[in-house]
């Protein structure tokens, strides 16, 4: 952080110390979740470098929302698990609720109208218009919540061009 030469002021940095054993990762989540984090909770935590995720806890929750970013700092603590660099990118995932028994489909089969989100529905050689809630998305499928019952089929691709009562053809492959 300093040069032979430069000019440093009282209070500047003058180096860093790091450890490649051990890390303190300060995992920034937005402000409208802090009452769903607590200390204890895991969180999943997978380097830029492809090498494998690890699960590990919060250790700390700091108090404050960032004048920044508006963001809940959480912060972990982990032995490396190897091949981890000091100063690297991380992605974290905290499971916030388990939902048993819910509806998914594909992102792509829900569409937006007029009315609101709808899924085409097979009926023989029919899709049939049939409105629906949705919830969360995750990882290219989407929660539904009302309207769609477990086990019925869905149009997935093209679904965006289809009408009520229009005649498809449902390949095997699909």
């Amino acid at each position: 952080m300093v040069s032979e030469g430069d000019f440093r002021g009282v209070g500047d940095a003058l180096f860093q110390l790091a450890t490649a054993e051990r890390f303190r990762i300060v995992l920034p989540f937005p402000e409208r979740r802090a009452a769903n984090l607590a200390v204890g909770q895991p969180v999943r935590i997978e380097p830029q470098t492809g090498e494998p995720a690890v699960v590990v806890e919060i250790t700390e929750l700091r108090s404050m929302v960032g004048a920044g970013n508006r963001a809940v700092d959480a912060i972990v603590e982990l032995d490396n698990p190897g091949g981890w660099r000091p100063g690297g990118s991380v992605n974290a995932a905290v499971e916030l609720a388990v939902r048993d028994d819910q509806v998914l489909v594909p992102v792509q089969s829900v569409v937006q109208r007029p009315a609101g989100s709808v899924v085409y529905v097979v009926d023989g050689d029919r899709a049939r218009e049939q409105a629906v809630e949705t919830g969360v998305r995750i990882d290219g499928e989407l929660e539904i919540l009302s309207g769609l019952e477990r086990g019925q089929w869905v149009v997935v691709d093209g679904a965006g061009f289809l009408t009520d009562g229009a005649r498809i053809t449902v390949r095997d492959d699909a």
